[in-house]
């Protein structure tokens, strides 16, 4: 582990990252991302920090290491693009998934006995897509993480992740290796031990 609390960046995943675009940002930018940005190319897309990328999802997984009971972990994905890296990372971890449409009042209306929950902490793919979950979660002082690409808006977002959220390779890829560092800062799996789930699984 380096001094900062954060375990290196293996050139493996690095060329993970670099294959499936998770550097790659929108054309839009909010000034909310600004810390998370590397430079601009010029076809005007921004780039990522995949430093700062690797080292969030580190924290994020820590975070969720550290919840004792993984049924109080909720994954959210009303993006069709990572409704499948929802589900593995569900069927991984053993934490509770919402693949599809949220059910407003979900997180805040009791009566819903079929749909209501209440999670301790959630991650969410898409801020954008995914904003009742967030707007509900912060009026029942719920934390979230979030995968974040350059557009997205940070309001009531307590861990951001930096990436390309809209590719299907890139979210898959990062939602593979929240669970392979979940599983490892839980002990489920040695830092040094390779995990022999394919990142192919989470497209």
């Amino acid at each position: 582990m380096s001094p900062n609390g954060y375990f290196p960046l293996e050139e493996q995943d690095v060329k993970k990252f670099l294959m499936s675009g998770t550097h790659c940002g929108e054309k839009n930018f909010n000034t909310n991302m600004q810390n998370f940005t590397y430079s601009r190319r010029t076809d005007a897309h921004y780039v990522i920090d995949l430093k700062k990328t690797w080292n969030h999802l580190q924290l994020a997984a820590q975070i969720l290491a550290g919840i004792e009971n993984p049924k109080d972990i909720c994954a959210v994905s009303g993006n069709t693009t990572s409704h499948r890296a929802v589900l593995k990372f569900s069927l991984y971890t053993r934490c509770n998934a919402i693949a599809g449409k949220f059910t407003p009042g979900t997180l805040t209306n009791q009566s819903q006995k079929k749909n209501f929950r209440e999670p301790r902490i959630i991650i969410v793919s898409d801020p954008t897509v995914d904003h009742q979950v967030i707007v509900e979660a912060a009026c029942m002082g719920i934390p979230v993480i979030a995968f974040c690409n350059t557009n997205c808006p940070l309001n009531y977002i307590d861990v951001v992740i930096p990436c390309n959220n809209k590719g299907a390779y890139s979210i898959g890829v990062m939602w593979w290796m929240l669970t392979r560092e979940f599983l490892k800062f839980g002990g489920a799996l040695g830092r040094k031990e390779s995990w022999g789930i394919m990142v192919d699984m989470f497209f």
